[in-house]
């Protein structure tokens, strides 16, 4: 497509939500200057509306302020041929609820330590958001999310975790007509206080969070009921569904971290995102094994990939036979313990070694070290630990993913290979050598002594 907003050139749209299109877009600038955005146009009716378009612009006045790791960064905002729109920073791999999708589709589960790596990232932005001061006045702006999700936090190839959408929420929950579409879109994520319309802080976010984190630890929600008006209910007065339910390997500091981020009561909650990141990344380091960007980044490239294809390095078979069958659309029954991802590849402090593509190649292996991430299956590799799933079975440790070097391409060219032919020429000359040689011998034998 080619279609202009602003100065953004649009490229292809991305997605369509309740409240904005979504388009991968470029701004272009002088000697060859580009740089790849997202853009989101807020939609035609919307923008037709004068009081969410003032919300809107003055929320996203605030965000464009927010400049952090962990919260992906608006450049622009504002309004072209009568389309309001946010250009904003392209983050280049899934969201937390496409993870989630694929680690399902794939019955695996995802590892303890990851989840909460991702989590302790989130809670991280949101703090920043969250403590934020006015550059000039140096007063808190007490920004709230309101809206976060899987689908709002966003994962880079490079293992980074961005919180988008700061803002957007409020403006949306100003809008009569479309605050029914957001309740039913982002309902079972809702803080119960956020249903009952009561004053937010803080720790609505905290319960947010720590939904999704129950979400990307189990697969399933706290609260789970098709029709609308018994999940409210259920989220106003009933208490979680504990998340050994479905994961009956979950460690006990991970149970106690979901208690206090799930509690109804906000006062016996989190009471900020930095006293729930501080629990996540005790357990990080407790488990034994520090959990890098690499790792997060290895994990999107697998759950990626489709196993069947020949262009991945193939499985040790120790590994492959841990595996659980891929039959898309099977959901594990309520206690059952989850099948786990394969093991990570390499250690943070190490150079990611060369991945060849041939299954037979016999050259060099590099074995990729223990030094990351080497536990049980649910932490993607070898060594088991105190937080294996196998309680009460026994543990068999699985050998390290081993990467060939060697390319297919160069091993089926070794493999139909001819061996050279001598040609008739090298055979004349050879035997006309031969008699010089014996001639010179006879001659020899001749001479007197």
């Amino acid at each position: 497509m080619t279609r202009q907003i602003g100065k953004y050139q649009l490229i292809r749209k991305l997605a369509t939500g309740g409240m904005a299109e979504v388009y991968l877009a470029k701004a272009a600038g002088p000697m060859g200057f580009e740089k790849t955005l997202v853009l989101k146009r807020i939609l035609p009716q919307l923008a037709e509306e004068p009081s969410f378009v003032k919300m809107f612009l003055s929320e996203a006045k605030l965000a464009a302020r927010l400049t952090h790791s962990h919260i992906a960064q608006i450049f622009d905002f504002g309004e072209a041929d009568g389309a309001y729109f946010l250009a904003m920073e392209y983050i280049d791999g899934p969201s937390v609820g496409e993870l989630i999708k694929k680690a399902a589709r794939r019955q695996q589960a995802l590892p303890f330590t990851l989840c909460a790596r991702i989590i302790s990232h989130a809670c991280e932005g949101l703090a920043f958001a969250h403590g934020f001061k006015d550059p000039e006045t140096r007063r808190p702006l007490h920004l709230i999310h309101r809206d976060v999700s899987p689908d709002n936090l966003l994962l880079s190839h490079q293992g980074e975790v961005k919180v988008v959408d700061f803002g957007i929420a409020k403006a949306a929950g100003q809008n009569h007509q479309t605050q029914v579409g957001l309740i039913r879109g982002k309902l079972s994520y809702m803080a119960p206080e956020q249903l009952r319309g009561e004053t937010l802080d803080r720790r609505a976010d905290v319960y947010s969070l720590g939904v999704v984190l129950y979400e990307l630890l189990t697969g399933h929600r706290p609260h789970e009921s098709k029709a609308k008006a018994d999940l409210m209910r259920a989220l106003l007065q009933d208490a979680p569904t504990p998340a050994v339910t479905f994961r009956p390997d979950l460690p006990e500091p991970l149970r106690r971290i979901l208690d206090q981020a799930l509690a109804r009561d906000p006062g016996l909650r989190y009471q900020d995102c930095v006293a729930f990141q501080a629990d996540l990344e005790e357990f990080i380091v407790e488990s034994g094994k520090p959990v890098t960007a690499q790792h997060l980044a290895q994990l999107i490239t697998q759950l990626d990939a489709e196993p069947e294809l020949p262009q991945y390095p193939r499985l040790d078979t120790a590994v492959h036979h841990r595996l659980a069958p891929e039959t898309p659309g099977l959901v594990p029954r309520p206690g059952d313990a989850l099948p786990e991802l394969p093991p990570l590849s390499t250690g943070s402090h190490e150079p990611v070694p060369r991945v060849a593509l041939g299954e037979d190649s016999t050259d060099e292996t590099m074995v990729a070290p223990r030094t990351q991430e080497t536990r049980a299956p649910e932490e993607f590799s070898g060594e088991p630990s105190g937080e294996s799933p196998a309680r009460g079975r026994p543990v068999i440790p699985p050998a390290p993913l081993s990467l060939k070097v060697r390319s297919a391409a160069r091993a089926v060219a070794e493999a139909h290979t001819p061996p050279r032919r001598i040609r008739p020429w090298m055979l004349a000359l050879a035997a006309v050598a031969l008699l010089v040689i014996v001639e010179l011998l006879l001659w020899w034998a001749t001479l007197p002594s």
